[in-house]
């Protein structure tokens, strides 16, 4: 289903481009590296989580039998 009138990949990557360049161009270097940073540690943390969330299950499953 495409949803941008005209259609097609092009019109999806120029209204991807504007986007991106309409974003980097209102905002900030400040508020840019925040973000940045915080989606670092976003996925840090994630990754932490499931790793820690499959070593319980495992230990889970081992107690069980």
């Amino acid at each position: 289903m495409n949803s941008l009138p005209g259609g097609g990949f092009n019109a999806q990557l120029g209204f991807a481009g504007g986007l991106c360049v309409t974003v980097l161009a209102t905002a900030n270097s400040h508020e840019v590296c925040k973000t940045v940073i915080l989606a670092a540690i976003g996925a840090v943390v994630s990754y932490t989580v499931s790793m820690l969330m499959k070593c319980v299950v495992e230990w889970y499953k081992q107690r069980k039998r």
